[in-house]
């Protein structure tokens, strides 16, 4: 008769293993900004993404920042921890079409690069060379 009590004591226990350990938030995030181009120029819109190289010894979290006007700055709190990371980004024209507001891909494919960042706040640029370039 005591199954209520045994059900809430293993709740209790489930959660407070999901809350309490392995955190990242207590992980020290370092902030990281720069611009991203097109062959030489500002991409209009997109998205850059950061993922852990866990390949290369990184378990670190990741983190996404959006490209406005060729720029981008991840969320407080929400940087990388430094080391290996897999960086991809998307890029748009920004002009809004029936199925996207971001508009029509500036790529041919995703551009995908490796990168080493430092254990502190960093600017770091991107240059997507011309051969990305989706030709219309």
């Amino acid at each position: 008769m005591c199954q209520p009590a045994i059900f809430l004591f293993i709740v209790l226990v489930s959660l407070s293993s999901i809350m309490g350990c392995g955190n990242s938030d207590s992980l020290k995030k370092f902030e990281l900004s720069g611009q991203v181009t097109l062959d030489g120029a500002p991409v209009p819109v997109g998205e850059i993404s950061f993922t852990p190289d866990f390949s290369e010894g990184n378990s670190g979290p990741g983190s996404i920042a959006k490209i406005v006007h060729g720029k981008y700055q991840t969320q407080s709190g929400k940087g990388l921890v430094g080391g290996p990371y897999l960086v991809q980004i998307t890029a748009y024209d920004g002009v809004a079409v029936m199925e996207s507001w971001d508009g029509s891909s500036l790529l041919k494919s995703q551009y995908e690069e490796k990168v080493i960042f430092p254990d502190k706040p960093d600017t770091r640029d991107f240059d997507i060379p011309a051969s990305y370039k989706k030709v219309r």
